[in-house]
Parts: C-alpha cells; structure tokens; sequence
C-alpha cells in the first residue's frame, strides 16, 4: 500500500552512509508527504510517499485514524473554497515541525538552517513528524479551521484592496463646461505688488484685522531643504457681521509677510506678543491691539508650577490676584454678550467697568515688578503685561474690538489639528492650494455655513461667474443662502 519516495530519500542521503548536507534553499526540509484519498487501493499508486521505507509500518497504524479525522475539515474547507491551510511550528514548538494541507495530499516540513544529518537522525525526525500530526489531530483540531478562515479573510481583503483605487472612464456624453473667461495679468496685480484677492479685499474692508501663523512642513521648495519649516499666516477681518479669512503660505515668519499684507490699511490690527508683528505699532494708520488671553496664559503657567511643587496648599498667591484682575475684564465682556448690547453700548460699558480695572491693574503690575526676580515664571508674566500694555489696552476704545485674538486662533486650529494627520504638504503649489481651500471653508463656517452645501453650491456656479460682481456674489458672506443646501 505503501511505497518510498526516492528524490526525498535523495535529500536525506538515505542511499548512502555518509553525512550529507540538507536541502540549501528555504529553510525548510521535507520530512512526509502523504495523500488521505481511499479511492486507491493499489500499493504502487498509493498516496503515500515515505523519506523511509522502515516507517511504512508506523504510517498504517495511524492513517485510518487520520482520514477520519482530517475529513470533517477537508469538508468544510470545500464549502468555504478553502484549498489548503497549514498548522504552523508555533503550535507544536518542541518539534519544529510545519503541517500542511493541499487538497487531499498532507505535507510535513521541518524548519531548519542547512545542516548535516545522518539517515539515523532523520528516521528519527521523521517519526516526530507523525507524533506532531496525531497531537494536532488530538488537541488542537478546532483551533486549525480558525486559521484557515482567518487566512482566507485576509486574502480576500488583500484582493479587495488590490481593486480599491481604480475608476472608470468618464462617460463620452458627460457635459463639459470650457471656461474662457479671464483677467488680464495687469489686472490681477495689485499696487501692492500681490496678486488681487477678493477674500483679502473683503479683510481689508473691516475696521480690525486679526493675525496668527502656525508651522507646516513643505518638501519641494525650490532650493530649500525638505525639513526646512514654512509658515501657514492667518488673516480675519472683514464687517463684524460678514467676517472673512485668509490662509496664506509663506516659506519665513519673517514680518515683511504681515507688513505686506496690511500695506495701504487703515484700521486696527491684533495680534500676539511676537516681535515680528511689532512693525504694526509704527504704521501711521494702523493701531496696534493685543491679546489678553496671551496675557493671562502666561499668569497661568505660574499657578501650574507652583500647585506641581506645593501640593495640597491652595494659598492664593500673586499670579492669582492677576488672574482676578483679568477675570473681571472678561466677566464684563460675558455681560455686554449676554444682554446683546450694540457696538456703541459695549464701548460706553468699557469705559465705564472696565477702564477703572485696567488703571488699577497698573498700578498693581508696576509695584509687583519691583519686587519680583524677573527670571522667574510670575516675573516674565508681570513683564509681558507691561511689555504690552498699551496695546491691551486699546481695545476699550471701539465696541467692535475684542478683549483678544482668539477668534483668529480657532480659525487656525482646523489646520492645526488637520496637519496632525497629513503632516506635510509635498509642494508649494499644494501647500497654496490647501491654503485657498481652508480659506474657503472657514469663512462659510464663520458665516454660519456648512462647509460641504456650501462648496458644493459654489462649484456648481463658479464656471459661470463672468465678472468681479458675480464672483463676489459667490462668496460666503453675500451667497445667496436660499440656495444653498442642508443636510435635511
């Protein structure tokens, strides 16, 4: 019934007594091949192949006992289009062996680095090869077929990743609009030397304009390095009720790229404490506005210090009668929003509440400057707020200003956090195009427009805006929101 296998007796140099070296390719060695089929009865066409002939004895004594067991898979496998599976080493570790099954024919592998063997040794290998297969049969039988289905999940979801990816030609009867519209080159420069910016005219057009910049990595910009940092700049401003923003990408952070956008502006700019925007405070017709919150953040990461060395003690301390002073100013502005007050009210409520504040805060700052080290935490808190008085205080004098410039730091978060998944930008040209879409989509949401109806309404009549009052028309602020979609 059984009959030897001589290429496998071959490998082992059964024909000979020397030592020879093993199989030299994967690190594998065939040890058993065997076929569970029963419609052969004939010993010279049988399904067994044997690296030993002396083994035949030890493989009919179990190979009733392994077709039965090994059938109810070779069902399910045929049910499920299942053609092989394999019982890995790491199942039976102490034999190193690996099993497995194509179709009806059973295959036994050991994993070993090329070696030298004698015939001895590999009878004796071959005999752990049958041990494995009835201990598999044994004990771990349900846990087989689990392999075999996750194995053949993974190949389908590799099949259907292999066809994500691919579209299809676009129809020969889809309707194509070819835009033949345009400005002359002249015409889209401006004074300022900037190419013409409906967006950029629409913040120059308000009484305060708000600045930011975040970085973001650009790869391909010609002569510079692919780690080299560029700058993505913000800019809100527009009519109170009609706000618009700008994203604008810039290799430096450098102040010429603020200065030339504000040039020929009149109105009041906000901004941080970063020096690069100082250049404001010397324009003849720009005021310069800081940030309280800037300020009051740096009175916070005193507090924070302290409670991480003080534990426990909630004794109040400088930089929390700081934060008092602070809180007023803003319990105020809480107030004016709450009663819905108008631009003038909120100005005469400044005036009245919050000017009597700031003057005494001065004074408090002034006196706690000199006895404060100015290298400590709460003395760079008490400098920055001096440093920047006169521009945090300029905000009382116009109801349309705000106490600080977080306004334009939540238009900036949205790319902030985007850029946590998409990391860089590959080329400048990409980095403009993200910079005119975030433009886009932030100026409808602070419009209180849903970004998708709105986009969508936008492409659908770009094409056909011939002229500079079309193209305005289309802007969030002046689109006509009857026609624009909801989700509903």
């Amino acid at each position: 019934m059984f009959t030897a296998n001589p290429d496998l007796a071959d490998v082992f140099g059964l024909k000979s007594k020397k030592r020879v070296k093993l199989y030299n390719g994967p690190i594998t060695c065939q040890l058993l091949s065997f076929n569970l089929s029963e419609q052969k009865e004939d010993e010279n066409e049988t399904g067994w192949r044997l690296a030993l002939p002396s083994l035949r004895e030890e493989a009919k004594d179990f190979s009733n006992r392994l077709r039965k067991n090994l059938k109810p898979f070779l069902k399910r496998a045929k049910k499920e289009g299942v053609s092989c599976f394999r019982i890995y080493d790491a199942d039976m570790p102490k034999y190193n062996m690996a099993i497995d099954l194509y179709g009806y024919w059973v295959h036994v592998q050991e994993y070993a680095p090329p070696k030298t063997i004698e015939p001895e040794k590999a009878a004796k290998r071959l005999k752990d090869a049958v041990c494995v297969i009835q201990e598999v049969l044994d004990i771990k039988k349900n846990r087989i077929f689990v392999k075999v289905r996750q194995q053949q999940k993974g190949k389908n979801q590799y099949q259907k990743k292999a066809n994500r990816g691919k579209r299809k030609p676009l129809p020969d009867n889809l309707p194509r609009i070819d835009v033949i519209h345009d400005l002359t080159e002249e015409e889209k420069q401006c004074a300022c030397g900037n190419k013409k910016n409906l967006m950029g005219s629409e913040i120059r057009s308000g009484p305060l304009i708000q600045i930011d910049e975040t970085g973001v990595q650009v790869l391909d910009e010609p002569g510079r390095k692919a780690a080299a940092k560029s700058y993505m700049w913000i800019y809100r401003g527009g009519e109170p009720d009609k706000p618009a923003l700008v994203y604008q990408i810039h290799p430096t952070r450098s102040s010429e790229v603020p200065r030339t956008f504000l040039n020929n502006y009149a109105g009041y700019v906000q901004t941080d404490g970063y020096a690069g925007y100082e250049f404001a405070d010397e324009l003849s017709q720009v005021k310069h506005l800081g940030c309280w919150a800037h300020a009051r953040r740096k009175f916070m990461e005193t507090i924070k210090a302290r409670n991480k060395i003080k534990k426990g003690k909630k004794k109040k301390g400088r930089a929390d009668e700081a934060l008092d002073y602070i809180g007023r100013l803003y319990r105020i502005e809480q107030s004016a929003r709450d009663q819905q007050l108008s631009y003038d009210q909120v100005k005469q409520l400044r005036q009245k509440k919050a000017k009597p504040i700031l003057d005494e805060f001065s004074k408090w700052l002034e006196k706690q400057v000199l006895k404060t080290p100015p290298s400590g935490l709460l003395g760079k808190a008490i400098s920055y707020a001096l440093g920047q008085w006169n521009r945090l205080t300029v905000y009382i004098e116009d109801g349309r200003l705000h106490l600080d410039n977080n306004l334009a730091e939540n238009a900036i978060r949205p790319f902030v956090v985007g850029r946590k998944n998409w990391l860089f930008s590959a080329t400048p040209a990409g980095a403009h195009a993200s910079a005119m879409l975030y433009s886009r989509v932030e100026t409808a949401k602070a419009n209180g427009l849903e970004p998708y109806w709105y986009l969508r309404y936008l492409f659908e009549r770009l094409p056909t805006a011939k002229t500079k009052k079309d193209q305005k028309a289309l802007l969030p602020q002046y689109a006509d929101r009857t026609k624009i979609g909801s989700p509903s």
